[in-house]
């Protein structure tokens, strides 16, 4: 019979590990404008593929490791809306 004995708290270091995202407006201005006239008339395409999304972001947005210490980004996406 196992006899389960009442131990004091103890204090131990723990990796926590959180996915976030938010949505946010970032201002850009490597892009590329691509025009073209089709039948419904002329357009434009917009081409982000040349611009470094994830510095932009770090130059422009507070991300949450600003704002309380100890926490740092492992890994970091941007992806467009």
């Amino acid at each position: 019979m196992k006899e389960y004995i009442s131990y004091p708290p103890k204090v131990i270091p723990v990796v926590v590990s959180v996915t976030m995202s938010k949505t946010v407006n970032i201002r850009i201005d490597d892009y590329i404008v691509n025009r073209d006239i089709d039948e419904d008339g002329p357009y434009e395409e917009y081409d982000y593929s040349e611009c470094n999304l994830v510095k932009l972001v770090e130059e422009q947005i507070e991300l949450p490791q600003d704002k309380v210490d100890g926490w740092h980004v492992d890994e970091m996406e941007v992806i467009l809306e």
